[in-house]
């Protein structure tokens, strides 16, 4: 609680969320190897939970598209839905699509 998404910045294959805590200090979400994310007016929405999951319907179109275009799912193995739900309403703010996720 009293988290606010406060930037999203994609630099090379990464895709960066950066978090303003309570406190007022800056941490980062970095998600390395993004394929995909999806965000709702998000800059300034205080965050309530965040869901990690192995399927959502962004993941089910990736992995569509992925066939689609003569790929194989196991390219996508380890791929993984990140859901950050607003405070108030739990309403999605943002779903980023990655295989790694490091905070700092």
């Amino acid at each position: 609680m009293d988290n606010t998404i406060y930037d999203i910045c994609i630099k090379d294959s990464c895709l960066i969320i950066y978090i303003k805590t309570w406190d007022q200090k800056i941490r980062q979400i970095i998600f390395s190897n993004y394929y995909a994310f999806k965000e709702k007016n998000s800059i300034g929405r205080e965050i309530g939970d965040i869901l990690i999951q192995t399927n959502s319907i962004l993941l089910e179109e990736l992995k569509e598209d992925i066939v689609n275009g003569d790929g194989t799912i196991d390219e996508i193995a380890e791929v993984k839905s990140t859901i950050f739900y607003d405070s108030w309403n739990e309403i999605i703010l943002l779903e980023v699509l990655g295989e790694n996720i490091e905070f700092v």
